[in-house]
């Protein structure tokens, strides 16, 4: 699921985030998709419910121009 472009905190690295997932895991789950893409997103969907558990998500999106070409979710919260 794509989040709402409110939810984006900063653009990251592309490289640095490679590296903190993994060369392997990258290729496997990130890289081809976001190939030739103009910047990388750390986007954070949560937010805590009135029992004070998380909901949502975490993670990276790749954009070209204004579309989105992958994401790429690090946490989810049930």
């Amino acid at each position: 699921m794509v989040p709402p472009i409110d939810d984006l905190v900063s653009e990251i690295d592309s490289l640095e985030f490679k590296n903190f997932i993994g060369e392997e895991y990258s290729e496997l789950y990130f890289s081809k998709e976001s190939k030739g893409a103009d910047s990388f997103w750390y986007y954070n969907n949560s937010g805590k419910m009135e029992n004070g558990m998380m909901i949502g998500t975490e993670g990276v999106i790749s954009l070209k121009g204004c579309g989105v070409m992958s994401e790429f979710t690090i946490v989810i919260y049930n």
